[in-house]
């Protein structure tokens, strides 16, 4: 609860802090999609620190059952998955690498198939990784629809598109 509560704060402290920096720039039509983004994520902390202190009241009771594996996790403890989070980080880094190269469509492309089979592979089947595969392509594709024919905004080209 008090984890949710700090992570909320920070969030939302973060966002007021960009909010602010969104002035600096020249072309008040270049903070368009930017204050969007920041003023939903701000929104989120909201919800989020809101959620946190009514739980807090609630002291710890969240009103639903815990069956099956829930409860035996939250029993024994569960350990977290520091290599999955580790990989996670070193895509990113990766993404941000090649993105300069291969363009902002091509590298998100990658890297959004990459971090599904990564974060899915415990279940990974064929007919489940070209699901995923399809999944990238489509959210790449709305992400260039958004970009380039809605906002106009420029995106890295690198070799490809």
């Amino acid at each position: 609860m008090i984890k949710e509560l700090i992570i909320s704060l920070v969030i939302l402290a973060g966002s007021i802090t960009l909010y602010c920096t969104l002035g600096w720039l020249e072309d008040p039509r270049a903070a368009t999609f930017p204050r969007i983004i920041i003023l939903i994520m701000a929104a989120l902390a909201v919800a989020l620190l809101i959620q946190s202190l009514l739980m807090k009241g609630r002291k710890g009771k969240t009103g639903l059952p815990q069956t099956g594996a829930a409860s035996k996790g939250a029993a024994a403890g569960s350990a977290f998955d520091f290599g999955t989070v580790v990989t996670c980080f070193l895509l990113i880094i990766a993404y941000f690498a090649v993105m300069q190269w291969l363009g902002f469509y091509v590298s998100a492309f990658l890297y959004f198939c990459a971090s599904t089979m990564i974060l899915g592979r415990k279940d990974l089947t064929v007919r489940k990784g070209a699901f995923r595969v399809m999944s990238a392509l489509i959210f790449v594709a709305i992400l260039y629809i958004l970009f380039k024919v809605i906002l106009v905004v420029q995106t890295p080209k690198g070799l490809f598109i």
